[in-house]
């Protein structure tokens, strides 16, 4: 079976050159009725610090249509959505708005192993990094280790930061017109390193980059950990055949028309699908220490996530669709709500009003 798909062209993919012209696709302003409720019910939290255990608030008929508006564009179309319109400072504002959203979308799940920041991501350049996203550095195509990746632009780069989203069914039907062979390389496990401060015995974990599972479609790439991985002695070492199969996802990729290239703007956030979408950063500077780019991360679980092939399991936690799945927990220590069905979002108030 996993041959006979990795020859079918899947259909369903775009092209960064088409969608350029095109934004109303991709493109959706927050409307002012949905801002002035969550600017509202971030005021109500109180300034408390996020937390993985909250759950989403009461709302208002608008702002549950407009989950829903994004949800329908993450979940088919384009996989991903650009917002517009967010209130980006004060600060701890604009946090918890983004917050109340991001419950609205899903359920967090941790952003890295260490305690500091697991709920809401800081994407900024730190004097001393753990991460490279902490840094300024460029960020080559890759996916992150949740169904849903969700950023909100607070300051933009004084020079570059460049954003990119690209389609995996782009890159899978490219494949199979071009170097069948090595794509179907790709629907085999590839060694990566793994995404917690695990380091023995077996500091690694094989996914396939392509898979289907009960019919649903999804990628997973990150040459980066897959050559973190190559470190350990104990991990087996990489064929000439899957460096190959590598090199024509990053030629594809280093196409001009094949992915979206955007600069986020302070109050615009992006949402995407990571089972669909790949995404990547140029590197940036110029700005003061303290001032620079700063964008805020949430890694979500989500009700219509798909199934997932069954090597995920080690990496995800579990691979059956719309469950508690994925983040970067400290060790193997990963929460018992892992597996269980993303809860539901609470009820719309009847009479429209913020709860």
């Amino acid at each position: 079976m996993e041959v006979r798909k990795s020859q079918a062209v899947l259909g369903g993919g775009w092209l960064g050159a088409e969608l350029v012209d095109d934004p109303g696709r991709w493109k959706v302003e927050l409307p002012t009725a949905v801002r002035d409720e969550l600017v509202e019910l971030a005021a109500r939290r109180g300034g408390r610090a996020p937390s993985l255990d909250e759950r989403a608030p009461a709302v208002g008929a608008a702002t549950a249509e407009f989950v829903s508006r994004l949800r329908d564009m993450y979940t088919s179309g384009c996989y991903f959505a650009i917002v517009t319109g967010f209130p980006y400072e004060p600060l701890d504002v604009a946090r918890d708005v983004y917050w109340l959203l991001g419950l609205l979308l899903g359920d967090p799940v941790p952003q890295s192993p260490t305690p500091a920041g697991r709920a809401i991501g800081h994407l900024e350049d730190v004097a001393k990094p753990d991460w490279q996203y902490e840094s300024s550095m460029a960020l080559d195509f890759h996916s992150d280790p949740a169904d849903l990746v969700s950023m909100l632009c607070i300051r933009s780069a004084a020079s570059g930061g460049v954003s990119y989203l690209a389609s995996a069914r782009t890159v899978h039907d490219l494949l199979v017109a071009q170097s069948p062979d090595l794509l179907a390389e790709l629907y085999r496990p590839l060694q990566q390193a793994w995404l917690t401060v695990k380091e023995t015995p077996k500091p690694w974990t094989a996914v396939p980059v392509f898979g289907f599972a009960a019919g649903d479609f999804s990628m997973r790439y990150d040459r980066g950990h897959t050559y973190a991985g190559q470190r350990h002695d104990v991990t087996p070492r990489l064929t000439p055949a899957q460096v190959k199969a590598m090199d024509a996802i990053d030629e594809i990729l280093a196409r001009p028309e094949v992915a979206l290239e955007m600069t986020l703007r302070p109050g615009e956030m992006e949402v995407f699908n990571n089972a669909e979408i790949l995404h990547a950063r140029s590197a940036y500077g110029g700005a003061p220490e303290g001032a620079g780019r700063l964008l805020l991360r949430l890694l979500l679980s989500y009700a219509e996530s798909p199934e997932l092939p069954a090597e995920y399991q080690e990496l995800y936690g579990t691979t059956a669709a719309g469950t508690y799945r994925g983040g970067a927990w400290p060790d193997e220590n990963r929460s018992d709500r892992v597996g269980r069905p993303v809860r539901p979002v609470n009820p719309v108030r009847p009479d429209g009003d913020p709860a």
